[in-house]
């Protein structure tokens, strides 16, 4: 009598969320739920109520003055739809991809914080 052959890969290749019992699969889990994003403004009208000397540049691009340093000259550039920031001065160097990375720095605080801070800056 043969030996009974199983499917190449049908144990132990599992897709995430899903578990299996041998090569049976059992149950699923929703796992597509995600914590309830807190209400921040949007990165526009934060920066532009928050850096000196703001302007919209091109497409959805922005320069102001940086606040991380002493600047006259605007060198922050700043993208309005991601939040995402660079200070392109050569002694500053500063970066992060968010307003709320942005309120961390600036302020010194936590991420938790800086999210309550913005939830509060409305």
């Amino acid at each position: 009598m043969r030996p009974q052959m199983k499917k190449p890969g049908v144990l132990g290749r599992g897709l995430p969320g899903r578990q299996q019992l041998g090569a049976t699969k059992v149950a699923y889990r929703n796992y597509t739920k995600q914590p309830r994003a807190p209400h921040l403004p949007s990165p526009e009208e934060f920066y532009e109520a928050e850096i000196d000397k703001f302007s919209v540049t091109s497409g959805s691009f922005a320069w102001g003055c940086c606040p991380f340093h002493a600047d006259r000259n605007p060198s922050l550039c700043m993208h309005l739809e991601s939040g995402w920031y660079q200070c392109k001065s050569s002694s500053c160097g500063a970066t992060g991809k968010s307003i709320v990375r942005f309120v961390c720095e600036r302020d010194g605080l936590s991420v938790a914080d800086a999210i309550r801070y913005l939830e509060n800056w409305l």
